[in-house]
């Protein structure tokens, strides 16, 4: 009873083999054909019994019989279809364009290799794969926000590049990616199926198809990735490049489908085409792709009957072409589980079936173009929302600036309605000042260069609004300039903010210049003050305190002086200032400039005023001791002054004579001198160290940081 069982089903898949609307072939491990079904020997125009035995590649073109080598080498190395497209000699020496995909199988005997192979002759169907129409190059141009994983990594196993949407999908952010290893994104177990799948394409050039799960916050998700190889000039793979799609819905469901009997199988593997054996109406048998093309199991397709699968302005059709026996090819619309609609071929054939007469009906989908054509378009209308949606203002201009695309936020931002700028040049909106300006950027874009900017534009109303633009350069094909699209924000409120605050900076400039110069009016008086009380002092050590004090409040007004002349409120030129300052001295104690000579060595060093100041007392203490003390009873010398900034960014203050030099008792952390007390204070308060030599008259150096 089993042995009748499998002789009919064998009966019944040769019945299938011999139909198929394509040809089959199997080729022994040289080449030889073994078996050829019916639609294959029409295709070579030759009976099947004097094709078995021929040697295949004897039919193909010669220009094609390289591809066809390198297609059985492939066959023999791949776990999948290989697909190639080569020219067959047929009946009458002609050649015809063919598609052929094929796959290598392990015999039973001597663990020999057979080939299957699938012939398709490409005129017939290239009629239901024309190429849709380019995309919008605004809408190509937003590749971050296509909802797939796309995201290359080079060879250090490090991501150089993510789109948006994996960032959002792994919840990672984009800059915590770049650059990082994979090593220290995924768990253990997942990197090392990630470094493998990577390896296998760094290895050996070639893309690989991988589909696994990844627990991804914790949840199991499944991905079908392709991995393709970026080569260098040399011919090296320098990057992967990762496209992934989240497949967990179609995962879930292929889970419940599975294939009972392995011939069938492996020919459905093979096949395009859905094949449905009927009782003329009641479905009796399927092969998976038939389930697959309209969305149910191969289970709940049997006992159905035909013309549920058309579409209900199609059944009629169905009907006359059952009740007819026709076994010409016919075209309808078919109708899926979940409803929708596609365009579909079929050709029937009457058959004997169990002792009986059946129907088998082969359907081709033919809507695949359609289908992408319709995924472009929601896609499209995806893009064309989230461009009319965001809060930024976007314009595309041609090669000649005339206006070809405005969203409503730009309208909303210059006063326009959308038929008032299309078509319009862009330069016309700009006010008069600023469209030089404008053209120059186009120039730059035309050049490949972009870089943000901003310009005035004058509303429909006459106001005027300042826009910040940041554009894009639109190149053809041909790397001809076609526009640009830019992203244009209002900044007009924010540039209004900034120009009160200049305003209120400028305000509190001349407050505090003001406030500097009574400061050193209030100096000037004590001074004076001091300068009137001395008067009436006969005491000379008391006169000589008078005078030092008036030398240090000298000091400090040239400070405040010297902030209320400059345009920098925060630091002080201390070349300019210890110049003024050294002069006043020399004014102040009456100097012979032949008896004493002053050189002056001082770096342009800026400092703020809390460092300005104690470095002033300095030098007033240091050179004012030099001038009084250092050359008694009118001898003649040399003092020399200098400031420098050191290799290792220290400050150097140097104060040196060739006078009578101190005497040995006297130390600045312990002295009576106030002058001496002072600049020791002040060194301490710059946190610098002094250092006193005596060898030649006295030289004093205090060293202080930058800051």
């Amino acid at each position: 009873m089993e042995h009748i069982k499998e002789e009919k089903s064998m009966n019944r898949y040769a019945e299938l083999y011999n139909l198929a609307p394509v040809g089959y072939l199997t080729l022994d491990k040289k080449g030889y054909i073994q078996e050829i079904n019916l639609t294959g020997a029409a295709l070579f125009g030759i009976e099947r019994n004097r094709l078995i035995g021929k040697k295949f590649s004897s039919f193909i073109g010669k220009d094609y019989s390289k591809t066809f080598e390198t297609h059985l080498q492939q066959c023999r190395q791949a776990n999948d279809s290989v697909t190639s497209e080569v020219e067959l000699l047929v009946e009458g020496g002609k050649f015809i364009s063919v598609k052929l995909i094929s796959r290598a199988y392990q015999t039973s005997v001597q663990q020999n290799v057979e080939y299957g192979i699938v012939i398709i002759d490409i005129p017939k169907l290239n009629k239901s794969q024309e190429v849709l129409p380019a995309s919008n190059k605004i809408y190509r141009s937003m590749v971050e926000f296509a909802e797939d994983l796309v995201f290359v990594i080079d060879k250090r196993l490090c991501y150089s590049y993510v789109n948006k949407f994996t960032t959002i999908f792994l919840g990672i952010k984009q800059e915590e990616m770049i650059g990082k290893p994979l090593e220290e994104l995924f768990p253990l177990h997942t990197y090392k199926r990630l470094r493998q799948n990577l390896s296998l394409v760094f290895d050996s050039g070639k893309s690989i198809f991988v589909d696994g799960d990844f627990t991804i916050n914790s949840k199991q998700v499944w991905l079908n990735t392709r991995l393709t190889p970026i080569m260098d000039n040399n011919g090296n793979v320098k990057e992967v490049l990762g496209i992934s799609r989240d497949v967990t819905k179609n995962k879930l469901l292929a889970k419940e489908l599975s294939d009972s009997e392995e011939r069938y199988k492996k020919l459905s593997q093979a096949s395009f085409e859905g094949i449905a054996i009927h009782d003329y109406g009641p479905i009796i048998e399927v092969n998976q792709q038939f389930a697959d093309l309209f969305g149910y199991t191969a289970t709940e397709v049997v006992g159905m009957h035909a013309v549920d699968f058309a579409a209900p302005e199609s059944r009629e059709t169905v009907l006359k072409q059952i009740k007819s026996k026709s076994e010409n090819p016919y075209e309808l619309l078919g109708l899926k589980k979940d409803g929708s609609i596609f365009q579909i071929e079929l050709r029937g054939k009457s058959i004997p079936y169990q002792g009986r007469m059946a129907r088998v009906t082969v359907v081709q989908d033919l809507t695949e173009n359609k289908k992408k054509e319709k995924a472009l378009r929601e896609s499209e209308s995806m893009y064309r929302f989230l461009v009319e949606s965001i809060n930024e203002g976007l314009v595309q201009i041609d090669s000649k600036s005339v206006i070809t695309y405005v969203n409503s936020k730009m309208c909303e931002m210059i006063g326009y309605h959308e038929t008032d700028l299309i078509g319009k040049s862009g330069i016309d909106l700009v006010s008069g000042n600023n469209k030089e300006a404008l053209q120059s950027q186009v120039e730059l874009r035309k050049k490949g260069i972009e870089q943000s900017y901003e310009f005035e534009v004058i509303r429909k109303d006459g106001t005027k609004v300042i826009l910040l633009v940041t554009p894009k350069s639109l190149f053809d094909e041909g790397g001809n300039y076609a526009g640009s699209f830019s992203v244009c924000k209002d900044v007009t409120d924010r540039k209004q903010a900034e120009e009160i605050i200049k305003a209120s900076l400028a305000e509190k400039e001349v407050l505090l210049k003001e406030i500097h110069h009574r400061v050193k009016n209030s100096l000037q008086f004590i001074m004076s003050l001091l300068e009137l009380h001395s008067n009436y002092i006969e005491d000379e050590k008391a006169i000589e305190t008078y005078m030092n004090c008036q030398n240090r409040i000298k000091t400090i007004a040239y400070i405040h002086e010297h902030l209320y002349q400059s345009d920098d409120l925060a630091k002080i030129n201390l070349n300019m200032y210890i110049q003024n300052l050294i002069i006043y001295l020399l004014q102040f104690y009456k100097i012979n400039p032949v008896a004493i000579k002053l050189k002056i060595n001082i770096d342009d060093i800026f400092l703020d005023i809390k460092r300005a100041m104690p470095c002033g007392l300095i030098f007033n203490e240091l050179v004012s001791n030099a001038l009084m003390y250092a050359f008694p009873e009118g001898r003649a010398g040399d003092i020399s002054i200098g400031l420098r900034k050191s290799d290792d960014k220290k400050y150097i203050i140097t104060v040196e004579d060739n006078g009578v030099g101190f005497t040995k008792d006297i130390e600045f952390n312990n002295t009576n001198s106030i002058g001496l007390q002072l600049v020791s204070l002040l060194t301490q308060q710059i946190d610098g160290v002094i250092e006193c030599e005596r060898e030649y008259g006295t030289k004093v150096k205090i060293t202080f940081p930058e800051s």
